[in-house]
């Protein structure tokens, strides 16, 4: 079983599947005979084991959809005990877009009149189960009867179960525990927002168990776009945990009102942080929340990129509001380097968009400072640019001129 392809596949299961008519395929007659005849004969004579799947594979999503339900569901548990037992490096082998897999075998699932059989055949054999293929398979039973409990109680068996596997490495344990957190995730959300808003406290549960901000080894978080689909008071408190935990939050899915939010939350509580959420830093508004964040953790390393990119974010928050002083020394800091390293590309872009927003002045004055303390910056063309859009091209032509004249400037700098 290729556990990490199974979990993202049902998470996608728990979608899909309920968008199906109950109606729209019709079994027929029986051909599972000879689809378990033919599986049976090649069993322990097959050259090619993975040749033999896939020729029964495709003989049953010819067939299934005129198979009794009884049948199909049969058919369809005959081909996944069959895929357990094709090595791995037989799977991977295949092309990706060729590959038969867990995947293929969803795709071929019998229509929707057999899940109730194909359900029943799951539960007689998973009713005591522990692997986690087993409680995989009692997850999709789950997913086919639409039975929400069930999904939540077969989710949390699930993760139970990894968790005790003292054979998995931490980063196999991780990637694991996202597949079932994801398809926990994907069960509420077609479910509404109360649910996803249960699914994702009871995550927060877990990890704050004892042991349970591990994670599987890995010491960051995936955050959900909460407020996408719910309101700040029903939020806030799940947010409020989620910054307890002692985890890096990643926000590679939030949109800014979750964002937002977060930043909000981290300010007003900043003392119950365990460790410091630079990615937290996004927006020129953020200064008070850098400023409170550095206090908190004055001993974060300088070299994490998170940091680094909310000291730009921090720096033109102090250009935005007028604290040119303050920005040059931040700009200047040996600690920081962010002079000698260069602001970026992102940082060019929001100098423009401040300009833009009346705050010409403040950036044209940051940009002047900046330029007269080191003219081997590489700002001239920012400064330049920016300085006629305010008017004041003959103050950038003389900066320019006075700066070439300076005895020890090198071509090269210059």
């Amino acid at each position: 079983m290729h556990y990490p392809r199974f979990f993202g596949l049902m998470a996608s299961l728990a979608v899909t599947l309920s968008a199906y008519s109950a109606d729209s395929l019709l079994g027929a007659e029986s051909v599972l005979q000879r689809i378990a005849g033919a599986s049976a004969a090649d069993r322990n004579a097959a050259p090619n084991e993975l040749a033999v799947l896939k020729n029964a594979l495709a003989e049953y999503q010819a067939a299934s959809a005129t198979l009794p339900p009884e049948a199909a569901a049969a058919g369809w548990l005959a081909l996944f005990d069959r895929l357990a037992r094709v090595p791995s490096e037989l799977i991977y082998s295949q092309s990706y877009q060729d590959r038969t897999d867990i995947g293929a075998l969803f795709q071929a699932l019998p229509p929707p009149s057999a899940w109730d059989a194909l359900a029943d055949a799951i539960e007689s054999r998973t009713a005591r189960a522990t692997s986690p293929r087993d409680l995989g398979l009692a997850a999709l039973a789950a997913v086919l009867r639409g039975d929400a409990a069930g999904q939540e109680t077969a989710a949390s068996r699930l993760r139970a179960a990894l968790q005790s596997d003292k054979k998995l490495e931490a980063y196999e344990l991780q990637s694991l525990l996202e597949g079932v957190d994801g398809f926990a995730e994907a069960v509420a959300a077609s479910s509404g927002e109360a649910a996803r808003l249960a699914a994702f406290s009871s995550r927060l549960d877990q990890l704050e168990k004892p042991g349970g901000q591990s994670h599987g080894g890995m010491p960051w978080l995936e955050v959900p776009d909460l407020a996408s689909f719910a309101p700040r008071e029903q939020i806030d408190p799940l947010l409020r945990r989620l910054l307890r935990l002692d985890l890096k939050l990643q926000l590679w899915n939030t949109s800014r009102a979750t964002r937002r939010a977060l930043s909000e939350i981290a300010l007003a509580h900043m003392d119950e942080l365990k460790s410091p959420q630079w990615a937290l830093v996004t927006d020129v508004e953020d200064v008070a929340l850098y400023e409170a964040m550095a206090k908190r953790f004055p001993a974060s390393s300088s070299t994490d990129d998170d940091q680094r990119q909310a000291m730009v974010t921090y720096l033109l928050g102090l250009v935005a509001a007028e604290r040119t002083a303050d920005a040059i020394n931040l700009l200047f800091a040996p600690e920081t380097r962010l002079g000698s390293r260069g602001l970026g590309y992102g940082a060019t872009s929001v100098l423009a968009q401040l300009q833009q927003a009346g705050r010409g002045d403040a950036v044209v004055d940051f940009l002047r400072a900046a330029l007269e303390r080191d003219p081997t910056l590489h700002l001239w063309e920012e400064f330049i640019a920016l300085a006629a859009r305010q008017g004041l091209s003959g103050d950038s032509l003389d900066l320019l001129t006075q700066s070439l004249e300076r005895p020890g400037l090198t071509p090269s700098e210059s």
